[in-house]
């Protein structure tokens, strides 16, 4: 990866940042990073009121719904959910993100409560609900984590198709960066006066144009991703 170190300060439709975990980004429990991407976005003139979906590295969910009501919620339009004939696999086939409905498939036990489920079943309901919850700005904080190889595959092919096709920006905390760096196109970091600098990431492999969205029945193809792929915890 080369990088421009030209200031930029514009935040456009399909942009997907990186934020290092490191001195600069921490996900300690004393530090919200929910607080860095909202101060981020202000600083760079994203005006208020800020609509977006946050899904945080421990994939946190409501103790008294179970994993399909979390889901709903907020996500889907009370209209829909509330009927005894809506099915969300239907649902999800209208958006056309054939990588969504195959993480969805992956989620088991829809009818049980968050804590009695694994990790990563509780973690694969949290990243669909943000990804099917409408908003301009998709903040998360490791979404690897949890997440064996296949799944979290799935998930960042369905994040991608979701960016190209809706112009959804995407803010991603993480200190697996050389995984990530594969889709983003801008870097975060923070200068010696706490001010936040953005770098553009070249990429060497062909960039994924909207075009390509539309091919394999809502399937992506990728060209030249990132091969180095570490399976998480």
């Amino acid at each position: 990866m080369e990088s421009n170190v030209k200031p930029i300060n514009q935040i456009n439709e399909k942009d997907t940042f990186l934020f290092p975990l490191d001195e600069n980004f921490s996900s300690k429990k004393d530090r919200s990073l929910l607080k860095d991407f909202i101060h981020f976005l202000h600083t760079h003139d994203v005006r208020r009121p800020l609509k977006f979906s946050y899904i945080d590295s421990d994939a946190t969910l409501l103790e008294g719904l179970t994993l399909r009501e979390n889901i709903y919620l907020d996500s889907i339009p009370t209209s829909f959910s509330e009927s005894k004939e809506f099915q969300l696999s239907n649902f999800l086939k209208r958006s056309g993100n054939g990588h969504l409905i195959d993480l969805f498939q992956n989620i088991t036990l829809l009818d049980e409560f968050p804590s009695q489920v694994d990790l990563q079943t509780k973690k694969l309901a949290a990243l669909t609900k943000g990804l099917l919850r409408p908003s301009k700005f998709l903040l998360l904080e490791c979404p690897e984590k949890y997440l064996n190889k296949k799944n979290l595959e799935i998930f960042t092919n369905a994040l991608q198709y979701q960016v190209v096709t809706t112009g959804q920006i995407v803010l991603i905390a993480t200190d697996y960066t050389q995984y990530w760096e594969s889709m983003a196109n801008k870097m975060v970091n923070r200068n010696d006066q706490n001010q936040f600098r953005i770098e553009t990431i070249r990429h060497k492999g062909k960039i994924i144009k909207e075009s390509d969205a539309q091919s394999n029945d809502g399937h992506l193809i990728f060209v030249n991703f990132n091969d180095t792929k570490k399976e998480s915890a």
